[in-house]
């Protein structure tokens, strides 16, 4: 593998803990982060709501971002979401 087939990481530019919060808090923590970042910028999102998975990719649509990954790992979901 050469260090052109090898996949780019993304880094957020900032990571939003939002876990043991139920909804709204997770959308409107996610809201808040999206204004202070540029376009183009990626926040992390992490939540243990199971309703923030629907929330949050609605609310990313519905907004014109992009969900650039959805994990769900022991019940912690992490979303990393660019600003558009």
């Amino acid at each position: 593998m050469t260090l052109e087939d090898k996949p780019t990481e993304i880094k957020p530019v900032e990571v939003v803990d939002t876990k043991g919060m139920l909804c709204p808090l997770p959308v409107f923590k996610t809201k808040q982060a999206i204004r202070r970042v540029k376009a183009d910028q990626v926040i992390e999102v992490l939540a243990t709501d199971p309703q923030a998975e629907s929330d949050i990719t609605s609310w990313v649509g519905r907004n014109g971002h992009q969900l650039v990954e959805l994990t769900n790992e022991n019940g912690i979901l992490r979303f990393l979401i660019r600003k558009r």
